[in-house]
């Protein structure tokens, strides 16, 4: 609540007198959210010192000793603010000014700014010039008050104007004896794109609320046979006030055009000053920051006269700003000369991997190469001015990519160690989880999760012995990269970003290790268990590859793929699910589990005769198969109806284990088994058919369920014969 003793606004004109109001003079109203009333609760601060007296304070006071017509003969080249301000120092000057007998000053006043349209006949010259010259709320009398309007003749704060000037339609709610016809009587806030003629007044333009009010009472008091005449003389009015605000925008547009002119005009002045006084210090004008620097823009590009005082200020900032610019282009030009090499090297680069063996090992894409530290030093010799040729080329690149294969295979290791800590955690925390739920007896869905996990965890527990990383050698090597590191940081910086971190410093470049392990851990790649994914292309391809294969397959499709520089490891991606299918699979055809990859690549056959899936195929596109036809079946089982009533079966046609397991291994000198499809007499309706058994049996069978299993007629019927064991017919079939 605001307080009850509220502080009147102080103004020289009263607001506007409508004739036969019963409400009166149209008085504001006061917000209660004004900062009036903030600042009179605010305490008086005073340290008991006197205040200093101003260096101008009493150099007026001989005006106060003037003859009179000397003084007005003064205050007639005045502008209408100062008057407003002389108004307010004393009553003297306050009686002076608000006479009648001064309008003829005021008048000369106002047109002393060139332009300025006349008040219209209901404003006198104080309240005009007040309007347009003083930023006070005429409600609560707050400065910095910027909403105005010249139709209504109001200057408002943000709140007083919330209180005063709203829409015609919550005007006709709170006052229903209205007529939308009182809203075409008085102006509306004006727009630049509105019109002038008040008969388009209407619900959703903003009204001045005492103004309303005002014509609204003396409207309803009038006779009927005198409404029509008072209507005419409203209209009138609130035209020319329309007119008139107007007026007062397009003179407001003109001031501001004309004072940005003459803000140009001192502004290239002062940088013609200035580039002067530098010229004549010895810098050269490819020296000067452009005029968008902010560094440079702060201090020259400003509407104000250079003085000597200014110069003195501002010449030490001009030259340091002149000097940033010099390195800002320094390092401009290096990047530009790194990239052209960067072009260079790639064109080197592509002709030398295309030569290069399949099992030669992975290689850093495009993207990677460049920022690998060698390579980055390499490119940025001499200030990156000389040329890559084939020579240096040869002397540099071909011993770094050997390095980089190592470095790489044994930091796929480490990315392995990881994946399988991380799931070994996994079920640490599940049993905790188990052991606190004990008490509830509610541990069905957690334990169904354990026994999951668990049993990943055994098919791969062996892996994670045979990893020849340790971690005492991987700490080792991170102190002494960091110690390297601080060391280049002192020195040369030209392998350094911009955040000052070493170009390449990332877990690849941290590992130590001997040839030793280096042997074991390729040994261990090789094996059939450890799969990976291509990153580049995963969204759509289901296959998997080995080491070696991913790696020839980036170099051959992806050397050129851009990659974020948030990946350390690139877009080898290890299957951990993968690795799983495969045990399943060695040991339902009771091979070892360090089978080497290469023993058994397109030496395996899947007995499921779909017609999609050609053979023979790689390993890694059989466990891509095996692992989406699984995935379809435990799909489908989750959505499986809890009655079944139908008569159909659902069968999984890809299992790893018991008799009808579906894979088999082929050996040499055996041909791969061949399926012939046999043609049905049905009706097909093109790609988008599902199956209606599978619809019968489940709740909810999305179409994703059947885009990689029935995208085609074969496939459709190999779909009913293996996963339903019967022959399809036209029902079957749903479009």
């Amino acid at each position: 609540m605001p307080p009850k003793n509220k502080k009147k606004a102080v103004s020289i004109e009263p607001p506007i007198f409508v004739e036969g109001s019963s409400r009166g003079r149209m008085q504001p109203r006061i917000s209660a959210l004004s900062r009036m009333y903030s600042r009179m609760n605010e305490p008086v601060k005073s340290d008991g010192r006197i205040p200093r007296r101003g260096r101008n304070d009493g150099k007026l006071s001989q005006l106060m000793d003037m003859p009179v017509d000397v003084f007005l003969e003064i205050a007639s080249h005045m502008k209408p603010l100062d008057l407003l301000q002389l108004s307010r120092v004393s009553q003297h000057f306050r009686r002076i000014f608000t006479s009648k007998s001064s309008r003829s000053l005021w008048i000369s006043a106002r047109k002393n700014v060139s332009h300025l349209p006349d008040p219209p006949a209901i404003l006198s010259e104080t309240k005009y010039a007040a309007l347009l010259f003083e930023y006070r709320c005429f409600a609560c009398g707050v400065g910095r008050s910027p909403k105005v309007d010249h139709a209504l003749s109001v200057r408002f704060c943000g709140a007083c104007w919330k209180a005063n000037v709203v829409k015609g339609k919550t005007l006709l709610k709170q006052h229903r004896d209205a007529n939308p016809t009182v809203l075409t009587l008085i102006p509306h806030e004006y727009h630049m794109y509105g019109g002038v003629d008040p008969k388009m007044n209407g619900e959703w333009n903003t009204y001045y609320v005492p103004e309303f009010e005002a014509v609204l009472d003396h409207y309803l008091s009038l006779p009927e046979d005198q409404r029509e005449e008072y209507i005419e003389e409203r209209r009138v009015h609130a035209q020319t006030m329309h007119e008139h605000a107007r007026a007062v925008y397009q003179w407001d547009v003109r001031v501001k055009e004309e004072q940005m002119k003459e803000d140009e005009k001192a502004r290239q002045s002062r940088q013609k000053s200035i580039e002067e006084k530098l010229l004549a210090m010895g810098y050269t004008e490819e020296d000067f920051p452009p005029s968008w620097h902010p560094s440079w823009s702060t201090y020259v590009s400003q509407p104000r006269v250079l003085t000597p005082r200014i110069w003195k200020h501002i010449e030490p900032k001009l030259v340091e700003a002149i000097k940033q610019y010099r390195e800002e282009e320094r390092k401009r030009a290096l990047e530009s000369r790194v990239r052209q090499r960067c072009k260079e090297l790639h064109d080197f680069y592509g002709v030398y991997v295309a030569q290069l063996p399949e099992d030669f090992g992975p290689l850093p894409v495009y993207s990677q190469l460049n920022k690998l530290t060698a390579i980055n030093a390499f490119l940025r010799e001499n200030n990156a001015e000389t040329p890559v040729t084939q020579e240096r080329f040869d002397a540099i690149v071909p011993q770094e990519m050997v390095r980089y294969t190592a470095d790489f295979t044994m930091a796929t290791i480490k990315l392995m160690q990881d994946k399988l800590r991380a799931l070994q955690g996994r079920v640490e925390t599940v049993k905790a989880t188990i052991a606190t739920a004990a008490t509830t007896g509610n541990i069905a869905s957690e334990s169904h999760v354990l026994r999951q996990l668990e049993n990943e965890v055994n098919k791969i527990y062996d892996l994670q012995a045979e990893l020849p990383f340790k971690e005492e050698v991987l700490s080792t090597a991170e102190q002494e990269t960091e110690t390297g590191e601080e060391e280049e940081e002192e020195g040369d910086d030209t392998s350094m970003d911009e955040e000052g971190v070493a170009i390449g410093a990332t877990p690849i470049d941290k590992l130590a290790y001997t040839e030793e392990d280096l042997a074991t851990c390729r040994e261990v790649l090789s094996r059939a268990r450890l799969l990976f994914k291509c990153d580049f292309c995963y969204g759509g391809d289901r296959r998997h590859w080995n080491f070696l294969e991913l790696a020839a397959h980036i170099r051959a499709e992806h050397l050129a793929t851009p990659m974020s520089p948030y990946r350390t490891y690139g877009p080898y991606q290890f299957d951990l699910m993968g690795c799983v299918e495969v045990v399943d699979i060695l040991n339902a055809l009771d091979l070892p589990r360090n089978t080497k990859y290469a023993d058994i690549n397109k030496k395996i056959a899947c007995m499921c005769a779909n017609p999609k899936f050609v053979q023979p195929a790689s390993f890694g596109q059989l466990i891509g198969h095996i692992q989406c036809e699984r995935d379809w079946m435990e799909t489908a089982q989750r959505r499986l109806r809890h009655i079944n009533d139908t008569g159909e079966v659902l069968h999984n046609d890809h299992q790893l284990t018991g008799p009808k397991c579906c894979v088999k291994l082929i050996h040499d000198g055996e041909e791969f088994p061949t399926f012939e499809f046999e043609p049905v007499d049905l009706e097909y309706y093109g790609p988008h058919v599902t199956c209606n058994i599978c619809h019968r049996l489940m709740d909810s069978v999305p179409y994703s369920l059947f885009s990689n299993t029935v995208n085609s007629f074969e496939g459709f019927v190999h779909h009913v014969r293996s996963k339903h064991l019967r022959e399809p017919v036209q029902a079957d079939m749903r479009g």
